[in-house]
C-alpha cells in the first residue's frame, strides 16, 4: 500500500488494504462485509468449496454474536450478484431442497427465489440466525420466513416480495408419542403424514384431531429467546395456533393431545384436476353435498394443494 497509481488517477490515500475475503465482498456491491450473510460449502470440487460467505457467516454470527460455535447443516446461497453467481453455475434448487416442497407450483422459474436456504439440525443454530439478523440490522432489508412441514398452500413460506431468508426446518422431525397421557411432542418439520404414522405404530385407534387440540408450544421469538406456553403467555399462544407464516416467531415444536377415535378402514380416492381443468368446480361441487349425513358412503374430508 505505499505505491501510487497516477495513471489511474488514484492517490495513496484512495486505497485501502483489507483482506481478500473482504475485497470480494466489496467488489460484489456489499459495502457493509460485517453484514451477517450465509452461504453454503457446495456439492463439487475442493475449489467450489472455498466457500467466502460461509467464512463471514462463521466471523460474524458466531464470534461477534457470541452465538454457539455449532456448524449449520446445510445453507444454500441463491444470490444473483455477478461475483457469486459465477461461483455457482447451474446451482440451483437440487432434490434435497426440494423434497420439503409441497407444491411444486412454488418451484417455478418465476417464483421469487430466497437469497439463502438454511437447514439447521439444532435449536441453538435458529437462534444464532435471529440474533445475528437483528443485531446487524439484517432484519430491515431482508425477511425471514421459515418454512416447516413443507404444505403452505400459500406459498407464504416459499416466496416474498422482498429479499427474504428461507429457514427450512427439514431436519426438526422428530416426534415423541406418549400414549398414557395422550399427548405427543411433535418437531415443526415433520408432515402430517409422519405424525399419523408415528401415532398408528403406538396405538391402533389414537389420532391428532385439529389445532384446537394443541397443549403446548416451543417458539423462538424476535429476542432469540426460546419460549414455551408458560413463559410466552396465552396471547401469544392463542395467536401462534392460527398466525400462519413470518409472524410471530420460528416455532420448534408442538405439544399434541392425541384423542381415540375408532378402529375403522378408510377408503380413499384421488382426483387429480390443476386450475386451468376446473378444478374449482370440483371442489365447489364436493362442498354442496359433502355435509349431508345421509350420504354415508360419501367422502367427508377433503385435501387440496
Amino acid at each position: 500500500m505505499e505505491k501510487k497509481f497516477p495513471e489511474l488517477g488514484m492517490k495513496q490515500e484512495d486505497c485501502k488494504e483489507m483482506r481478500w475475503v473482504e475485497s470480494t465482498v466489496r467488489t460484489a456491491g456489499i459495502s457493509r462485509w460485517n453484514t451477517c450473510l450465509w452461504a453454503r460449502f457446495v456439492e463439487g470440487n475442493e475449489d467450489q468449496n472455498k466457500c467466502i460467505l460461509g467464512l463471514l457467516y462463521k466471523y460474524e454470527c458466531y464470534h461477534k454474536c457470541k452465538a454457539p460455535v455449532d456448524t449449520l447443516s446445510n445453507v444454500y446461497y441463491f444470490g444473483k450478484t455477478e461475483i457469486f453467481y459465477s461461483l455457482y453455475t447451474n446451482f440451483c434448487l437440487n432434490a434435497s431442497s426440494k423434497s420439503s416442497i409441497y407444491n411444486l407450483r412454488f418451484t417455478s422459474p418465476a417464483t421469487p427465489k430466497p437469497l439463502f436456504i438454511i437447514t439447521p439440525n439444532h435449536e441453538s443454530q435458529i437462534r444464532a440466525l435471529v440474533v445475528c439478523s437483528k443485531k446487524h440490522g439484517l432484519k430491515i432489508t431482508v425477511r425471514i420466513t421459515v418454512r416447516s412441514g413443507g404444505h403452505d398452500f400459500e406459498g407464504l413460506s416459499y416466496r416474498a416480495n422482498v429479499p427474504f431468508v428461507l429457514i427450512d426446518l427439514v431436519n426438526f422431525r422428530t416426534i415423541d408419542v406418549n400414549i398414557k397421557d395422550s399427548s405427543a411432542w411433535v418437531q415443526a418439520g415433520a408432515t402430517l403424514g409422519e405424525v399419523y404414522y408415528r401415532i398408528a405404530e403406538k396405538s391402533p385407534v389414537h389420532g391428532f384431531p385439529a389445532a384446537d387440540h394443541v397443549l403446548d408450544a416451543r417458539i423462538i421469538n424476535a429476542k432469540g429467546e426460546i419460549l414455551d406456553r408458560k413463559t410466552m403467555g396465552e396471547d401469544l399462544f392463542w395467536a401462534i395456533r392460527g398466525g400462519g407464516v413470518t409472524s410471530f416467531g420460528v416455532l420448534l415444536a408442538w405439544k399434541i393431545e392425541v384423542g381415540p377415535g375408532s378402529p375403522i378402514c378408510v377408503t380413499i380416492s384421488t382426483i387429480a384436476k390443476t386450475l386451468e381443468q376446473d378444478a374449482t368446480k370440483l371442489v365447489h361441487k364436493w362442498q354442496s353435498v359433502a355435509s349431508y349425513g345421509v350420504l354415508t358412503n360419501f367422502p367427508s374430508h377433503f385435501m387440496s394443494a
